[in-house]
């Protein structure tokens, strides 16, 4: 008992001046140098099976993540930041303990300076913005049925232009490198990846509301220290679909389109599929609104394998009063593993394919101006074509108090 006061003491320290200081706390900082925001969320965890494996072994997580957000608007540009750190204390697999920095940095065109906007359907407008994010991550990834860990260096950048009321173009490039530190639960080492996708698309403006597109997007994934067989490749992809406001309570993405895989060794073979993408929001009364998410297309794996996965995500959410709010969901999803097993000298074929599928719900709680609370549930239950070796089921309760001043 002793042990656990020790080890979770810190919460306190850092938990009690933040509730003292909530009387006098305003929403939002200004200052001539800009906004800050400072958002703190603490989280009580019990995940039964922690590692998303067959071993199903389950803990219960103190989850802590303080950050401050930054805006300021440079005439017309607003530089966005965000700072902070997500800390994470369990309390029978204390190994697995992490204490993880976040950082953030933005740039976005002003929507309503002159030439350069953000209103992506008005003629002649220029629309541009810049990512970067450099932190360490922590989490179950139910793909590759682990608890993982690895450092993450992201940039992205994007730009369009709208050459006339009908027609504009648009460009995206983005660089991604995530450092891994662990052997995996099942024994396989973690290779690093690093990825570089360049895409361009050309936009037909149906309406102020609605766009249509034809997508091309080129990604380089590669591990940078080893050889592999199936992280090293190329793939490229092709689609077409809408985004904006399909109907006056319909909006969001879709789109379909044709991708081809190409591995670096040459003993493996290409490979195709269809692909599809769709984010749709379907506002069915005033408090009800119903959202569908459908997607599948190529992933690389940091275990040297590769993986189509396909994912089918409804979501039901309810406002039952000016602060509560409630969400219901389900889910189901495929994943097909391509990966080699050695053999001395020799590699033979070795695939998988995982069967998902999932239900969840929530409840939120907006208690005052600058105090939420949230509770979630889900379990997950996953079939493998390996048979046990890689099934398991999870649960996830979640118990979330955000504190924003």
């Amino acid at each position: 008992m002793l042990f656990l006061i020790s080890r979770f003491s810190w919460f306190a320290v850092v938990l009690i001046p933040i509730l003292l200081c909530l009387q006098n706390a305003h929403a939002l900082v200004e200052r001539a140098l800009g906004q800050i925001d400072v958002v703190t969320s603490i989280e009580g965890v019990y995940d039964s099976n922690i590692f998303s494996s067959a071993s199903e072994e389950g803990d219960f997580l103190l989850r802590f993540s303080p950050g401050i957000n930054y805006s300021k608007r440079l005439g017309p540009i607003i530089l966005g930041a965000n700072l902070g750190g997500s800390f994470g204390r369990y309390f029978k697999n204390s190994d697995e303990d992490y204490s993880n920095p976040i950082s953030n940095f933005s740039v976005r065109m002003a929507e309503d300076f002159g030439l350069f906007s953000l209103d992506k359907r008005t003629a002649g407008k220029i629309q541009f913005g810049f990512d970067t994010d450099i932190g360490q991550r922590t989490e179950a990834n139910e793909q590759l049925q682990d608890l993982i860990s690895y450092t993450l260096y992201s940039v992205s950048s994007n730009a369009r232009y709208n050459h006339s009321p009908k027609f504009g173009v648009g460009s995206d490039l983005t660089y991604e490198l995530r450092n891994y530190q662990k052997i995996s639960s099942q024994g396989l080492p973690y290779h690093d990846m690093r990825s570089l996708s360049i895409g361009s698309s050309a936009y037909y403006i149906y309406s102020p509301k609605l766009d249509f597109f034809l997508n091309y997007q080129y990604v380089i994934n590669e591990s940078p220290n080893s050889n592999s067989d199936f992280i090293n490749n190329t793939v490229q992809n092709y689609t077409l679909g809408m985004e904006g406001q399909i109907t006056p309570k319909l909006s969001g993405n879709l789109s379909l389109g044709f991708g081809v895989r190409d591995y670096e060794t040459a003993n493996v073979q290409s490979e195709d599929t269809f692909l599809f993408n769709s984010g749709l929001t379907w506002s069915w009364r005033e408090k009800t609104s119903i959202s569908v998410n459908l997607n599948r297309g190529f992933a690389p794996s940091p275990q040297d394998q590769g993986m189509l996965t396909t994912d089918f995500r409804f979501q039901l959410s309810q406002r039952f009063s000016r602060r509560v709010a409630g969400t219901l969901g389900a889910s189901y999803g495929i994943v097909d593993f391509t990966s080699n097993q050695k053999f001395g000298p020799f590699s033979q074929r070795n695939d998988r394919t995982d069967d998902r599928w999932g239900v969840n719900f929530g409840i939120l709680s907006n208690f005052t101006s600058y105090l939420d609370g949230r509770f979630g549930y889900s379990f997950v239950k996953t079939s493998s074509g390996f048979g046990d070796e890689f099934s398991n089921n999870r649960h996830l309760a979640t118990i979330t108090f955000v504190v924003q001043y």
